[in-house]
């Protein structure tokens, strides 16, 4: 365009289905996209992130399909996820979906910058990781005995295994929904191909450890 930036409109259409099939809630959004021709090149090369608020009325597992048009050209795209909704009501403690991203370069902390559009990163990549975890077992002053410990696995073998160290909260009012967030560089000679994020929490707080895990997939390519 004659202002310098590329201009699209995204049509996103989301829609829900529960562990019997049933169609639950649907949204549809409309996204306009300013990109300046400098950085068109690294936008289509890193993708976009666009961010859709979807209510689900009961806890529970979900097959999300989503959808994506082009207003212009009328091209589409189209992906789906299966996610489970917590019951934070009943005061359990359970994690959320795991989300990871590339750590800009210019960023000295886990931020909502994170690029997760894709999840193809490369070898050398400071890979950031986010967990959302839900009613976390807290004493008086407000301090968790949390403990994370991250895994890396390739076709069902172990790679990389981290050290269990103690989750440290930011101060927030909503303490049914702490978030954990931290950076793992890959390593600068790791294989090309398919690998697993396992994300292990720690509850010592009673009198049996409660421990959960969460995984997500990624691939590695130059």
């Amino acid at each position: 365009a004659g202002d310098g930036k590329q201009h699209a409109a995204i049509n996103v259409l989301v829609a829900g289905f529960d562990a019997d099939g049933v169609a639950a809630n649907h949204t549809y959004d409309t996204f306009n996209i300013n990109v300046e021709n400098a950085k068109f090149d690294e936008a289509r090369k890193r993708g976009m992130m666009l961010a859709v608020r979807y209510p689900v009325k009961r806890a529970g597992p979900y097959q999300l399909r989503a959808v994506i048009r082009d207003a212009e050209t009328s091209e589409v795209g189209s992906a789906s996820q299966f996610l489970v909704a917590p019951n934070i009501d009943n005061k359990r403690m359970s994690l959320s979906s795991l989300v990871l991203g590339e750590m800009p370069k210019d960023e000295q902390k886990v931020s909502d910058r994170l690029t997760m559009a894709s999840r193809q990163f490369a070898p050398g990549t400071d890979l950031a990781y986010t967990v959302q975890i839900y009613n976390p077992p807290l004493d008086a002053a407000g301090n968790s005995q949390l403990k994370l410990q991250l895994r890396i696995f390739e076709d069902g073998k172990q790679v990389y295994e981290g050290k269990e160290s103690p989750l440290q909260f930011a101060p927030s009012n909503d303490k049914r929904a702490m978030t954990a967030s931290g950076v793992l560089r890959l390593g600068p000679n790791m294989r090309l191909g398919d690998y697993a994020l396992q994300v292990a929490v720690t509850s010592t707080s009673g009198k049996k450890p409660v421990r959960l895990t969460q995984w997500t997939d990624f691939h590695v390519a130059r």
